[in-house]
């Protein structure tokens, strides 16, 4: 019978590869949970058979997070051709401050 793979990644560095990679699992899921995107994760056993027969095992982790697009700023050129955060062409409003009056209200009784 053959022993499942789990036995053995749970003893390679005495379980540290085993925990990296599951810290390195979260640590993916959670930036494309939160970001989207796609990204992986590689399990890598290095195996060499060493002198008298035993077999030494080396593992590594590599995670490949996607890359976050920057956050886009739209600017206008203008008639120099500088860029303006209005539109040169569209046209302005004088917007101002209007002061509200207190108001004065009688008082009603209801009957």
């Amino acid at each position: 019978m053959i022993r499942p793979i789990n036995d053995t990644l749970r003893v390679i560095e005495g379980g540290a590869f085993h925990d990296t990679a599951s810290v390195e699992l979260n640590k993916l899921v959670r930036h494309l949970d939160e970001n989207g995107g796609a990204g992986s994760i590689t399990l890598t056993i290095a195996i060499k058979k060493s002198a008298g027969g035993v077999m030494a095992l080396a593992g590594t982790v590599t995670t490949k997070m996607p890359k976050v697009k920057p956050d886009e700023t739209l600017m206008w050129p203008d008639a120099n051709g500088n860029l303006v955060q209005e539109n040169p062409k569209q046209q302005k409003l004088e917007l101002r401050q209007v002061e509200e009056a207190p108001r004065e209200r009688e008082l009603r009784t209801a009957t």
